[in-house]
């Protein structure tokens, strides 16, 4: 047995940041709703298979932006990682710091009080939104990251950056600059993220990995946290 697995196991939480995605979901307007249908049925299946076995086997129409979704830099800059060639180190066991943003329709650089080192980090800004999941509003306002917010994550050289809400930008804002620069950056940029409510401050280690999708630049995402045994949650994010 190696020394690693005679090694007593660390009792963690898993923690589910990510959104259900379904047919005829509500999703922004100008976004085609995702379509998801069998291809061949169990009952088509059971025709020409026997015992009473049968299987599904479904075909799936989905906009790159449905539901929880990682964007990487390729969806903004041609010469960045797409998919398929996103570094894993920026993927896998990432420490996380929860940021409090609960109220601030524009996250301004304030929010960073106390929180020094997010080099190599996933920044998660909870801003509460994800309570409107699945409602116009949830669509028409979105919180977003303000300008001197962009520019102090740029230098800070987090590996991810995610939000529980739409966007990371103005939905007014024609030049994107949060997705432009972090994306340009290198990072990861996470949106429509939930349950940030139930991870500690730090201490907890994210994972997201995308399919091998060659030049595609975000899609629909699991999201999991690993919280460790006696992590405070109480008042987590704040």
């Amino acid at each position: 047995m190696s020394a690693l697995a005679s090694e007593p196991s660390t009792r963690c939480a898993l923690v589910d940041l990510s959104h259900d995605v379904w047919q005829d979901m509500l999703i922004h307007h100008w976004m085609p709703k995702p379509v998801i249908h069998d291809y061949i049925s169990r009952e088509q299946s059971a025709k020409f298979l026997e015992g009473g076995v049968s299987f599904q086997q479904v075909h799936v129409t989905i906009a790159g932006s449905t539901g929880t979704i990682l964007q990487v830099p390729f969806q903004f800059h041609a010469d960045g990682p797409d998919l398929a060639t996103m570094p894993l180190e920026k993927l896998v066991d990432v420490p996380v710091v929860v940021i409090d943003a609960v109220g601030m329709p524009e996250i301004g650089p304030e929010v960073f009080d106390g929180h020094d080192d997010l080099a190599g980090k996933a920044v998660l800004f909870r801003t509460g939104q994800d309570r409107l999941w699945q409602t116009e509003e949830y669509y028409e306002n979105t919180c977003y990251l303000a300008g001197a917010t962009i520019k102090h994550l740029a230098k800070a050289g987090p590996a991810l950056i995610g939000v529980d809400s739409k966007n990371t930008d103005c939905g007014t804002d024609q030049g994107k600059p949060a997705q432009h620069e972090l994306l340009g950056a290198g990072m990861g940029v996470l949106t429509s993220l939930t349950r940030l409510d139930q991870l500690p401050k730090r201490g907890a280690l994210l994972t997201v990995l995308p399919p091998r999708v060659v030049g595609m630049s975000s899609f629909p995402v699991r999201v999991v946290a690993v919280v460790p045994e006696g992590a405070d949650t109480e008042g987590a994010g704040r």
